[in-house]
């Protein structure tokens, strides 16, 4: 059987093409927040194609990146390539690495990490006075009549997807509860809660793309995902082949506690 939080190595390139990035104001208020001087080691779990990965090593900062995904691996080597950037494929439950990081981060894979131990295992990285940022891109649904009939495409062939509730909570620092359950952990300190709106526009091929990098499409038996898509496509293309997308990019940021 194939396991979700894995799916995303079938389409690595697909998904370093079309998944966005952060603003840059967020990787500067974790670089401020967590007050992390120049080369500082950070630690990132679950990188992709790293993504998130590049901002920080192009500020200098020493890299060690995590990632379960072979495809995902090697995009993100040859993005990082000539950087202070490590790149090993292993998840982070089954790390055997070192301590004592400045930071360590999650871009849209906290979630993925067994819920018993990720704070306690990313508290156990860091240095005694290092801070934990998780963070992710929150898409809104696209207002009007267009949204109305994305959601009716949904409705015709995988209704079980739940769409809307997709697009208002996707991503790690989104999911219900993750707030509360760091604010929770007694590994960590008081949790900052910071978000970062941005907008970005698709056209039918480019919005399609990005969905098909979802986990729950991944999962879709083949026929269906095709119809399913093809779909959407042919609603954005009838409503001027463009659909405006609002993301919030959402930060939570927090210290590992004094022992």
């Amino acid at each position: 059987m194939r396991e979700q939080r894995l799916v995303f190595d079938e389409v690595a390139e697909l998904y370093a093409k079309r998944r966005p990035g952060y603003p840059s104001a967020l990787i500067d208020a974790i670089v401020k927040g967590a007050r992390l001087e120049a080369a500082a080691r950070l630690l990132e779990v679950g990188c992709g194609p790293g993504i998130a990965t590049h901002p920080f090593a192009e500020r200098g900062f020493r890299l060690t990146a995590l990632e379960p995904g072979a495809e995902m691996v090697r995009l993100a080597r040859a993005r990082l390539h000539g950087l202070r950037a490590e790149v090993i494929q292993t998840s982070f439950e089954d790390w055997r690495g070192d301590a004592g990081y400045a930071l360590v981060f999650a871009a849209q894979s906290f979630h993925w990490v067994d819920p018993q131990r990720r704070f306690a295992l990313a508290a156990r990285r860091l240095a005694a006075t290092g801070f934990l940022a998780i963070f992710a891109n929150l898409p809104k649904h696209p207002d009007g009549p267009i949204h109305d009939a994305i959601q009716a495409v949904y409705a015709g062939h995988a209704a079980g997807l739940a769409a809307e509730a997709r697009h208002l909570g996707s991503g790690s620092a989104g999911r219900p509860g993750m707030l509360e359950e760091f604010e929770a952990a007694p590994e960590f300190g008081p949790v900052a809660d910071l978000r970062f709106p941005w907008r970005a526009h698709y056209d039918a091929d480019a919005y399609v793309e990005l969905m098909a990098t979802q986990s729950d499409h991944r999962l879709l038996p083949p026929d269906v995902l095709a119809d399913l898509h093809a779909g959407i496509a042919e609603v954005i293309r009838d409503h001027g082949n463009v659909v405006e997308i609002p993301y919030e990019a959402k930060l939570l940021l927090g210290q590992r506690a004094e022992a």
